[in-house]
């Protein structure tokens, strides 16, 4: 007798071995990438045939694809959390904070399965969130911490910087204070506000979305002070640059 195995859509696992002739097929360390559609076929002379075909499903406990990650974010924003797991049978999740299994609170947590959302995160916030995974086989957790950045604006280390430039040109002058949640920017020359809302333009001066302060077709005028202020719920700070603008043309002697 002859016999000899297949896999279905696949090659045989690296991982086997043979015994008693082939009849038997022996599959070492099974993984759950060996479960599949296996068949024997046997052979008697030269046209006496039979196959047998056998299901073959490897269960294993739950492993993370990807483990949580600590996050560092501003005050108000938009988190979820998601426990991705390969398991069979498929696993079941729970999710804690320091310790304390996690409901759903309308308008704050979100439990959803594997995904837990925060609508907006506060210091309240903070701590060390566990996601439990389990089937029939085991248990696994992954775990991260959530730190909530909370401090007012400076520009001790991004101050706007005063320039010279050049009639009939363009200037940008950039504000990059640090802050968090991130402030809100305003600008003001000479001490009066500029009547500008992020993203505007009045054809003259474009508030750019990132807070820095674009001008444009320099003249004489555009000479003098400019001032940016920034703003978060915890305070404010300013920084202040001095724009020089010389002639294009040179005097001649």
């Amino acid at each position: 007798m002859y016999y000899r195995w297949e896999r279905e859509d696949y090659g045989l696992p690296s991982n086997v071995t043979f015994d008693d002739s082939m009849r038997i097929m022996i599959i070492h360390n099974a993984k759950l990438e060996d479960s599949g559609t296996y068949t024997c076929h046997v052979r008697r002379g030269k046209s006496n045939t039979a196959k047998k075909t056998i299901l073959l499903s490897v269960e294993a406990k739950p492993y993370f694809m990807f483990p949580l990650k600590n996050q560092h974010l501003d005050k108000g924003v938009k988190i979820s959390w998601k426990c991705l797991t390969i398991a069979v049978p498929r696993a079941t999740y729970t999710w804690y904070k320091d310790t304390k299994i996690l409901t759903a609170v309308p308008g704050d947590y979100e439990v959803k399965g594997n995904v837990l959302t925060i609508e907006s995160v506060d210091k309240q916030h903070e701590g060390m969130y566990q996601c439990r995974a389990e089937n029939t086989h085991g248990v696994i957790f992954s775990s991260a911490q959530l730190r909530i950045l909370s401090f007012p604006p400076s520009f001790s280390k991004h101050p706007v910087k005063s320039t010279v430039a050049t009639e009939g040109g363009n200037i940008t002058l950039i504000c990059s204070p640090e802050g968090a949640p991130f402030p809100t920017i305003t600008w003001q020359k000479d001490g009066s506000e500029m009547g500008l809302s992020v993203g505007s333009s009045n054809g003259k001066h474009i508030f750019m979305p990132n807070g820095n302060l674009i001008i444009t077709q320099l003249s004489q005028s555009d000479s003098g002070e400019y001032t940016c202020t920034a703003t978060n719920d915890l305070g404010s700070d300013t920084s202040s640059a001095t724009i020089y603008i010389t002639s294009k043309y040179n005097d001649i002697k």
